[in-house]
């Protein structure tokens, strides 16, 4: 998608997750996780960024901003 980045940054103990948008919309962002059969979904507001962490079997262990961010595991 134009306008949004993300990267993960893995390390021993799980994955970190960063999204910054560049966009001029919200925009409904899906991934799929290192883990088989695991994905995230949050929307990403406008010219915001969304960071979070999972452990080695995709459990969130951490989101920056978490009163303002919903991920949701599948």
């Amino acid at each position: 998608m134009p306008g949004v980045y993300g990267c993960k940054l893995g390390f021993a103990e799980g994955i970190l997750y960063i999204f910054v948008s560049e966009y001029a919309w919200d925009a409904d962002v899906e991934i799929q996780g290192p883990q088989a059969g695991m994905s995230y979904s949050f929307r990403l507001e406008k010219e915001r960024s969304i960071l979070f962490a999972a452990d080695k079997q995709g459990q969130l262990t951490s989101v920056y901003r978490a009163g303002e961010t919903a991920i949701t595991i599948h």
